[in-house]
């Protein structure tokens, strides 16, 4: 993790089809009675991913038969968006060098079919692929990118995540963006069973060594039926169109993908190496910083207000573990709290705020 000083990175955001339903936005931030096991799924530790740079030439054409992605691994399987396995193979691989991220996915996806062709249009309401990169890890600033099997793309930019106020604007656009879909089987024929689709991009983010930012992605896969020969989206009881299935490469703990903190890491790297870099300590910190945001968020949804300090807040929760409490303390700050938390062994101190905001403010050298 770098140091944030007054002069903040701009923090990056590609997401490849990203919606939170109105049952989420509508229902309670934590759930009734919380307790340490609802609130597991929620902090669970984010995977890691080390992206290696490639001095190779990378021609953007859906194939990937450039040596450097024959070498490099592909992330663990997406899993279901709350969490746990889902059968589904879809994964993708991430290299760099100085202009671009590059990206190649492969989807699993038995039945191909897309409707929208028009750009900066809703492609989440076709099966797609979704990514996000907030490339300062501070859970502001971030991308959305969207794209489906006619390589139609949706790509804005948000200030923060929509629970902190967060607008998105969609008259963002990224320059120079190279992409192209390869398709493994027929696209809207139901007659046949597909094998899916893959993804190769290149996005002009120019990444830099040793940089660490945070990023997710998601296959959003709609429940199709054929009718009279054409896929149509299939309908529940009520006669409403059925939710689509969220599979992610770091599940989210709740179907709310405008999770930053629940995002993986990605270390920017000039050559191979341990697949883990971010510390057991410095994750058990963020862990507990995030969980007291999610008990400060749920005391202002259920009191009105944030609670004043640790102590108030241990009162209205006393169901829970406050062991790590001792290391986070609880303080007024414009944006409405600010927790700030240091590691025993590193030094190292965090400040995350009512906006979400993550930063690291101190290095013990």
């Amino acid at each position: 993790m770098e140091k944030i000083t007054i002069n903040r990175l701009l923090a990056v955001c590609l997401c490849f089809v990203c919606i939170v339903p109105v049952a989420a936005q509508k229902a309670a931030y934590l759930p009734d009675g919380v307790t340490e096991e609802k609130l597991k799924p929620l902090l669970t530790t984010p995977p890691q991913y080390r992206a290696v740079k490639t001095n190779q030439a990378i021609e953007v054409d859906g194939f990937a038969n450039e040596a450097i992605w024959q070498k490099i691994p592909f992330t663990s399987n997406f899993r279901d968006i709350a969490g746990g396995p889902t059968g589904n193979k879809s994964a993708l691989k991430l290299c760099w060098d100085e202009q671009y991220l590059y990206v190649f996915a492969q989807l699993e996806q038995p039945q191909l079919w897309a409707s929208l062709t028009k750009k900066d249009t809703a492609v989440f309401m076709d099966n797609a692929l979704e990514f996000f990169i907030d490339m300062d890890g501070d859970m502001q600033q971030y991308i959305e990118f969207q794209i489906n099997a006619f390589g139609t793309t949706w790509d804005l930019i948000l200030s923060k995540a929509y629970r902190d106020g967060g607008k998105g604007d969609s008259d963002f656009e990224f320059p120079g963006l190279k992409k192209a879909v390869r398709l493994r089987g027929t696209l809207n024929q139901p007659g046949d069973i597909d094998e899916g689709w893959d993804v190769e991009l290149a996005i002009p983010l120019a990444p830099r060594n040793g940089q660490i930012a945070r990023m997710n992605f998601s296959h959003v896969n709609w429940k199709l039926d054929v009718v009279n020969g054409v896929y149509q989206k299939q309908k529940d009881a009520s006669g409403r169109i059925a939710q689509p299935h969220y599979i992610v490469w770091s599940p989210q703990g709740r179907v709310d993908l405008h999770m930053p903190e629940r995002w993986g890491y990605i270390l920017f790297s000039e050559e191979a190496g341990p697949a883990a870099f971010i510390s057991a300590e410095t994750l058990e910190m963020q862990r507990s910083l995030w969980k007291y945001y999610y008990l400060q968020r749920d005391h202002r949804e259920q009191h009105k207000q944030y609670a004043s300090g640790m102590e108030e807040l241990r009162k209205k929760y006393p169901g829970l573990n406050w062991k790590d409490a001792k290391q986070v303390q609880l303080l007024k700050d414009p944006t409405g709290f600010v927790l700030v938390g240091k590691e025993r062994k590193s030094g190292r101190e965090w400040r995350l705020d009512a906006d979400g905001r993550l930063q690291q403010i101190k290095i013990n050298n």
